[in-house]
C-alpha cells in the first residue's frame, strides 16, 4: 500500500472535465429590401432642372444588426448598367466599396464578393449608380435614405458627404451570416505524467483493492 501511494503521489493519471463553447453558424440574416421591380429609377427628376446622375444611395434604416459576415447581395435590375455596392459604418464612414457589378440581365439578381465581407452592427448598405437607374426604387420608406448626386465613386475610409435625405425604398439587400454559441460541451481528458521517461498511470481498480 505505501508503493502504491508513493507512486500515486509522484506520478497521476489526471481525469480533467473541460467544458468549452463551440460557435455555430446561426440562421442568416436578411438586411435590406426585397429584390422586386419598383416603379421609379435614378435619375429621378422631381423638379425638371436638375441633371443627376453618378448616384450614390444609403438605406440607413436598414442597418446591419450585429456584426458578421456579408456572403450575397441581392438587387433588382432595370437594365445591365453597371454599378458598386459598398458600406458606410454609424459615422458615415465609408469601410467597403464592391468590384464593378454589372447585371447579367434584368430582373431579380445576385452578387457573390470572392470573400465574405466582415461587418459591424450599425454599418448600412449602399449602392452607386453611374448612368440611368439600374436598381429600381419607390416612395414609401419613410425618409430611409440619404443620398449625394453628381460625385464620384465612395472611396474607402473616406467619409460619405450625403446631400439629404429621401423617402425611397431601393430593391437591394445582402445577406448577414452570424455566429451563435452552443451550449457547453464536457469532455473528459487523461492528462499523462512520466517518471524517468517512462510512462505512470494510476494502478487499476483492481490492484488498488490489494
Amino acid at each position: 500500500m505505501k508503493k502504491m501511494a508513493l507512486n500515486m503521489a509522484i506520478v497521476a493519471a489526471v481525469l480533467l472535465a473541460l467544458v468549452w463553447t463551440v460557435p455555430a453558424q446561426a440562421e442568416p440574416i436578411v438586411v435590406g429590401n426585397e429584390p422586386i421591380s419598383r416603379p421609379l429609377f435614378d435619375p429621378y427628376f422631381e423638379f425638371s432642372e436638375f441633371d443627376y446622375t453618378n448616384i450614390a444611395a444609403v438605406d440607413y434604416m436598414n442597418a446591419i444588426p450585429q456584426n458578421g459576415q456579408l456572403t450575397s447581395f441581392q438587387y433588382y435590375a432595370l437594365n445591365t448598367n453597371p454599378f458598386f455596392f459598398f458600406l458606410v459604418d454609424g459615422s458615415f464612414n465609408v469601410q467597403w466599396v464592391s468590384e464593378e457589378i454589372t447585371p447579367p440581365g434584368t430582373g431579380s439578381n445576385a452578387y457573390a464578393p470572392a470573400n465574405p465581407i466582415p461587418v459591424q452592427s450599425g454599418w448600412t448598405l449602399g449602392a452607386y449608380l453611374m448612368s440611368t437607374g439600374t436598381i429600381p426604387f419607390d416612395l414609401s420608406g419613410g425618409s430611409a435614405v440619404v443620398y449625394l448626386y453628381n460625385e464620384p465613386l465612395p472611396t474607402v475610409g473616406a467619409a460619405f458627404a450625403y446631400e439629404g435625405f429621401s423617402n425611397r425604398t431601393y430593391s437591394f439587400s445582402a445577406t448577414l451570416a452570424t455566429e451563435e454559441p452552443q451550449p457547453g460541451q464536457t469532455v473528459e481528458v487523461t492528462v499523462v505524467k512520466y517518471l524517468d521517461g517512462k510512462r505512470e498511470t494510476l494502478p487499476n481498480p483492481e490492484q488498488a483493492r490489494q
